[in-house]
């Protein structure tokens, strides 16, 4: 087993990147490793890189980068060399295998940095220590009565455990989740549940903050950045303990679970007492999906007539589009959108210009909105 010897650097900066460095070589790739000989031991052929990808996102995610720049088809292609130079590098045996696979993950870290420069990242929310955003309601609680068409808040709660045995950081934590709860009702009041999904949620302090763990199909897609975290203790230095655990079974000490909380059980557990009493719920408009495809269509075919176009043209094809035209006569928004097109093309702006205008971005938000919430089927429950 590998020992470690304690990092002693002077900034942050450089604390984190020398820890990326050593969690890669000491403990990723040789976790690859043991997996795949566990799973060969049991009679399945599997190459390294294919074990790799079982414990670890770092490819997939280089790869849906890649995407956003160069297309599916050729971020897969792409990605697929470099795999196949992973697997060469380890292939070709002895004890030097480590740091041949290791610089090819550093080229690869390189490649990707060039690859992806200019793609934007929208930043994660925060409130205080937590992270979090709103996601699609996981198929594993429907059987709680939450349907794939809800949204659920998903929280991210690395820094309360990573901090959590700090003095006075766990109750600030404890207060970051009503700040959360404060986050739900005044914008998020459709969501059905508050979730999260990592190793944090195999831990025992999970249940007292009143998370359910729900068994999930295939815990491996909870297998991102954060689950590494368990192998790093408050200080920042690597749990020895942990990684020897880690590499002579080929399993993760904490495996990442589906935490899950009802959202007003949330609400009743944290919201502030300041602004508890009658609390306004909103629910998830039904058939919601596909009335965002019928506003796809109809954005493509705007799109792809948008040069050919004159202003006169427009109400032709609102027309064509009855559906989505109807959908946003409903919402009270066809005219705001109507004239904003008509401005635009009189005026000789592309659809990049229009996008920019702050007059799209508010009708953009007002349409999200009124696609996302049912405001008939609203409901006041007392928190």
């Amino acid at each position: 087993m590998p020992e470690f010897n304690r990092i002693e650097v002077p900034t942050p900066e450089k604390h984190e990147a020398l820890l990326k460095r050593e969690m890669l070589k000491q403990i990723m790739l040789p976790g690859a490793k043991a997996v795949m000989e566990k799973l060969r031991a049991a009679g399945r052929e599997v190459s390294f890189v294919e074990a790799f990808e079982k414990i670890n996102k770092i490819l997939f995610v280089f790869q849906k980068l890649l995407e956003e720049k160069i297309g599916a088809a050729e971020a897969a292609k792409v990605m697929n060399g470099w795999r196949e130079q992973i697997n060469k590098a380890f292939g070709a045996g002895g004890r030097g295998w480590l740091p041949r696979v290791e610089k090819v993950f550093a080229d690869l870290n390189e490649g990707q940095k060039s690859l992806t420069e200019g793609i934007i990242r929208r930043e994660e929310e925060k409130a205080g220590s937590i992270k979090f955003g709103l996601i699609s309601a996981r198929k594993e609680l429907e059987k709680f009565g939450i349907d794939p068409e809800d949204e659920t808040l998903e929280l991210h709660l690395e820094e309360f455990f990573k901090r959590g045995e700090q003095t006075g950081v766990r109750q600030a934590a404890l207060k970051d989740l009503g700040r959360v709860a404060e986050i739900i009702i005044d914008q998020f009041p459709h969501v059905k549940a508050v979730t999260g999904f990592s190793w944090f949620f195999d831990h025992p302090l999970t249940k007292e903050l009143g998370f359910q763990i729900v068994d999930v199909e295939d815990d491996s897609t909870g297998y991102g950045g954060s689950t590494w975290m368990q192998f790093i203790d408050r200080h920042g230095q690597i749990n020895q303990k942990r990684v020897n655990q880690f590499l002579a079974t080929g399993e993760f000490p904490m495996k990442a679970k589906l935490g899950f909380i009802p959202v007003v059980d949330f609400l009743k557990r944290y919201l502030p007492a300041e602004r508890r009493g009658s609390v306004t719920l909103q629910e998830t408009r039904h058939g919601r999906q596909e009335i965002e495809k019928q506003f796809r269509d109809f954005s493509l075919d705007i799109k792809e007539r948008w040069d050919s176009l004159f202003a006169e043209d427009l109400s032709a094809v609102f027309g064509e589009n009855k559906i989505a035209n109807d959908l946003l006569e409903k919402f009270g928004l066809k005219e705001q959108f109507f004239n904003i097109l008509l401005e635009a093309k009189r005026s000789g702006k592309t659809l990049e210009d229009v996008k920019k205008l702050k007059g799209a971005q508010e009708f953009n938000s007002k349409l999200q909105k009124a696609i996302k919430i049912d405001p008939d089927r609203s409901r006041v429950v007392e928190i």
